[in-house]
C-alpha cells in the first residue's frame, strides 16, 4: 500500500489518503475517490496499489487528466461509472481477479482504443464500454453474461469460449436507435463480426426488438444456413445490407457456397447496396460487390450514371469495365 499522507487528510473517518491522492475506505479496501488536494500530475498515469479490492462508483468519473491506469492483482470489481467520461484514458488491462465490470464503468471514454480482459472476468454490465473507440474486443472464456449495450460501439468480438455469452446480441446490437447517427453520418458499416469456436458470423449492428429472440436462436444454432442469414433481423435497410454484404464477402473469399437465402437476397438488393455504398463513398466495398458479377446490365448502367454524377471516378471506371464484360456474356452467374 502506498504511503499515507499525514495531517488533516489522515483524520478522514475510515479513509486512508494515499500518496497519489486516492481515497481508500479501509474497511473493505475500496477506492472511493480522489482527495481534493491531490496533485493532478499524479493522476495522469494512475497507479492503484496492491491491496485495493474494488473501485467505487464514480471514483474517477470525469477526471480527464487520466491517460493510463495500472490495476493491482488484488482488484475484484470495477464499479459503476468508475471511469465514466475519462476522455483521455487510452488503454486498459483488467486483471484476472476482476469478476465484474459494473454498468457504464468506461462509458464515454472516447480515447479508449485498447482493452485487455483477462480470464476470470464473468460479467460486463450494461453500457460498460459504450461510446469508446474500441474496434475489436477479445472476450475470455470465463465471460458468462453481458449487459444491454455493453459493447455497442465495438464492431468485432472474438469469443474464446465454445458457447456464446448470455445477451450478446443486445450487448453489441442495440434494439433502439441510439448511436445509429454515428454509423450513418460517418459511413461506418453497420455490422458486427463475431468470431466464435472457429466460425466467423456477421450480424446487424441494430436489430429489430421483435426479432431479437429469433436472431439469438439463429446465432446459437451452429447451423450455417441460419448463421448466414442474420441480415434479415436488421432494424433497417442499411444494417441488413452491410451484414449480408460482409457475410457474402467472407464466404466468397474462402470459396464457400453461401446459403440460398443469402444469395437470393444479394441478387435482389445488390443494386441498392451498391447505391448505398456509392452515396457513402465506400469505394472498395462497392467495387468488391460489383466483382461478384451478379448485377444485370440495366443495374450496371444505372449505377454507372450515378457514380459519374457523384464524381466517384474509380467506381465509375470499374462499372464501365463490368458493362463491357457483361456485353460479351449472357450469363451473370457466379
Amino acid at each position: 500500500m502506498a504511503k499515507r499522507k499525514t495531517g488533516k487528510d489522515a483524520e478522514l473517518a475510515g479513509l486512508e489518503v494515499l500518496s497519489n491522492g486516492l481515497l481508500v475506505r479501509k474497511s473493505d479496501m475500496e477506492v472511493v475517490g480522489i482527495h481534493r488536494c491531490a496533485d493532478k500530475s499524479d493522476l495522469r498515469h494512475l497507479v492503484i496499489p496492491e491491496g485495493v479490492r474494488s473501485i467505487g462508483e464514480k471514483a474517477f468519473s470525469k477526471h480527464s487528466e487520466i491517460i493510463s491506469v495500472s490495476f493491482p492483482e488484488s482488484l475484484e470489481k470495477i464499479g459503476a461509472l468508475s471511469f465514466h467520461m475519462c476522455h483521455e484514458l487510452q488503454k486498459v488491462s483488467v486483471p484476472k481477479n476482476v469478476k465484474i465490470i459494473k454498468a457504464s464503468a468506461f462509458q464515454g471514454c472516447n480515447s479508449l482504443t485498447e482493452v485487455k480482459l483477462n480470464k476470470g472476468l464473468m460479467v460486463i454490465e450494461s453500457h460498460a464500454f459504450s461510446y469508446t473507440e474500441i474496434s475489436k474486443l477479445d472476450l475470455p472464456e470465463s465471460v458468462r453474461a453481458l449487459g444491454d449495450s455493453a459493447l455497442d460501439n465495438i464492431n468485432a468480438v472474438n469469443i474464446r469460449s465454445a458457447g456464446i455469452p448470455h445477451n450478446l446480441i443486445r450487448a453489441v446490437s442495440p434494439a433502439d436507435w441510439h448511436g445509429y447517427w454515428k454509423y450513418d453520418s460517418c459511413n461506418i458499416p453497420m455490422t458486427v463480426e463475431i468470431s466464435v469456436n472457429g466460425r466467423v458470423i456477421y450480424l446487424p449492428k441494430f436489430v429489430n426488438e421483435s426479432d431479437i429472440g429469433l436472431c439469438e436462436c439463429a446465432l446459437n444454432s451452429g447451423i450455417p444456413e441460419m448463421e448466414e442469414n442474420l441480415f434479415q433481423y436488421g432494424k433497417s435497410g442499411k444494417p441488413s445490407y452491410d451484414t449480408a454484404f460482409a457475410m457474402y464477402s467472407y464466404l466468397y473469399a474462402f470459396g464457400r457456397k453461401p446459403s440460398d437465402e443469402l444469395t437470393a437476397y444479394i441478387r435482389r438488393v445488390g443494386k441498392k447496396i451498391v447505391e448505398y455504398m456509392i452515396d457513402s463513398n465506400r469505394t472498395q466495398d462497392a467495387i468488391r460487390l460489383i466483382s461478384f458479377n451478379i448485377l444485370t446490365s440495366n443495374a450496371l448502367k444505372s449505377l454507372h450514371e450515378s457514380a459519374v454524377q457523384q464524381n466517384r471516378t474509380e467506381v465509375a471506371a470499374y462499372l464501365m469495365e463490368a458493362i463491357k464484360k457483361n456485353g460479351k456474356s449472357n450469363s451473370m452467374r457466379l
